[in-house]
């Protein structure tokens, strides 16, 4: 062999060697790149599963807080009605207390009236208005009707007589 020959086959060789080093180098970089693409696309795939299982879990707990708010506010509808039943059932009520209040006053009216006739000595009965004076007594004031006797008489005498011409 000649030294031409020698040389080509070093450099042949060296060539080779080289090659085969960046060959190996590049496989190993490939294999590294296929590993974590590999790995990655893994992870991928187990966070879109475990997000996708937070999305199902998150459906299905909304789900039941919308059936639990629906029964809520049924319960509170009928809350709501029975509170407007209630709240007329006041209102009619009130207009009966009203009623009565009115008829009670008339009915005050006209013992005041009659006390103040007989405090004058006029009838009982009434045949015109009479005016009140200052100095008539009011029978609004309980303590002088528990402690004059005629009054209490009259008071008693009155209701009777009212009673009587209500029958």
């Amino acid at each position: 062999m000649t030294r031409e020959q020698v040389l080509g086959s070093i450099i042949i060789s060296l060539i080779a060697a080289t090659a085969t080093w960046l060959a190996s180098r590049a496989a190993s970089k490939a294999s590294v790149k296929n590993a974590v693409t590999s790995s990655r696309a893994v992870m991928e795939e187990e966070a879109y599963q475990r997000a996708r299982t937070y999305d199902v879990e998150t459906i299905r707990r909304q789900d039941e807080e919308i059936d639990e708010l629906r029964e809520n506010q049924k319960a509170l509808n009928a809350d709501v009605k029975m509170v407007n039943i209630e709240n007329e059932r006041l209102h009619q009520e009130n207009r009966l207390i009203l009623q009565d209040n009115y008829r009670l006053r008339g009915e005050l009216l006209w013992m005041r009236k009659r006390i103040v006739r007989l405090e004058r000595g006029l009838p009982a009965a009434p045949l015109s208005n009479i005016q009140e004076r200052e100095t008539d007594t009011n029978p609004m004031m309980p303590e002088q009707v528990q402690t004059d006797p005629m009054m209490r008489e009259i008071l008693e005498n009155g209701r009777n007589h009212k009673d009587q011409e209500t029958q």
